[in-house]
C-alpha cells in the first residue's frame, strides 16, 4: 500500500472576529470510551495471552516479523512525528491569540448576555466548546509523542483515535457553528479545507496504522506506557 499522505493536524480558527472556531466535538467522551472495540487489536510485544510457556514461540514471532519488514522511527512515520510536534504550538498559538482574549476584553459579555445586538443562545455553549476541544487535544498530542518516541504498543491505536477525532471536531464544529446567523452566511471556504484536511489524514494514515510492517515491528514495547505516568506525574 502507498503510505503517502498527511496528518490531520489539530484544528484551525474558522471565522472571522470577534470569533475563530476551532474544531472540537461534544461526542469526544464517548468516541474515547468506545473507539477501541472498532479498531483490532495490534502487536504488544513481550508475554501476551501466551505466558511463560509461550514465551520462546512469541519472542521468535517477533524476531521474524522484524525480519519481515523496516522497523524503526523512519521512513513515512516522520510524516505523523512532524504534525503532533507542530499541533500543539498551533492549538497553544490559537488559545492565547483569539480564545483567551475573549474572556478579556469584554467579547463575552457582548456575546453572551441577552437583549445585545450580537447576542446568540450558541455562543456560550461554543466558545467553552472551543476551549475544552482545544486544551484536550493539547493532551492528547503530548501523550501521543511520549508513545511515539517510546515505542509504545499503544500509539497506534490512540494515533488512529486522534485522526478519527480530529476529524469528528472539524465536522461537528462546523454544525454548530452554522447555527448561529453571523457565522452561517460566512461560507469560509478555510473551513471546508479542513474538512477535507481531515478526510484525508482519515483515509490515509488509519489504513497505514493498521497494515504498515513499520509500525507493527516498531511499536512494540509495553513498558513504555509508564514513561507516559512518569511525564503527566
Amino acid at each position: 500500500m502507498a503510505d503517502d499522505g498527511e496528518i490531520g493536524e489539530s484544528p484551525a480558527p474558522r471565522f472571522a472576529p470577534p470569533l475563530h472556531t476551532s474544531r472540537v466535538n461534544l461526542v469526544v467522551a464517548v468516541l474515547w470510551d468506545t473507539f477501541p472495540r472498532f479498531v483490532p487489536a495490534l502487536p504488544r510485544g513481550g508475554r501476551g495471552f501466551l505466558g511463560e510457556t509461550g514465551k520462546g514461540t512469541a519472542m521468535t514471532a517477533a524476531t521474524t516479523a522484524v525480519n519481515d519488514g523496516p522497523s524503526g522511527l523512519g521512513g513515512w512515520l516522520i510524516l505523523p512525528a512532524i504534525g503532533l510536534l507542530i499541533s500543539p504550538l498551533r492549538i497553544l498559538g490559537y488559545l492565547f491569540g483569539d480564545i483567551i482574549p475573549i474572556f478579556q476584553d469584554g467579547a463575552w459579555e457582548v456575546l453572551t448576555t441577552p437583549g445585545n445586538e450580537m447576542y446568540h443562545v450558541l455562543w456560550a455553549p461554543l466558545i467553552i466548546f472551543e476551549t475544552v476541544g482545544n486544551l484536550f487535544f493539547v493532551g492528547f498530542t503530548l501523550v501521543l509523542l511520549v508513545l511515539f518516541f517510546t515505542k509504545s504498543h499503544r500509539f497506534p491505536k490512540l494515533m488512529i483515535a486522534y485522526l478519527v477525532l480530529n476529524l469528528v471536531f472539524v465536522v461537528a464544529d462546523t454544525v454548530l457553528a452554522e447555527f448561529i446567523p453571523f457565522i452561517a452566511g460566512e461560507h469560509d471556504p478555510e473551513t471546508y479545507k479542513e474538512i477535507a484536511r481531515g478526510v484525508f489524514g482519515v483515509v490515509i494514515w488509519v489504513p497505514y496504522f493498521l497494515v504498515s510492517k513499520r509500525v507493527k515491528n516498531t511499536f512494540v514495547k509495553p513498558g513504555a506506557d509508564r514513561a507516559v505516568a512518569e511525564v503527566f506525574a
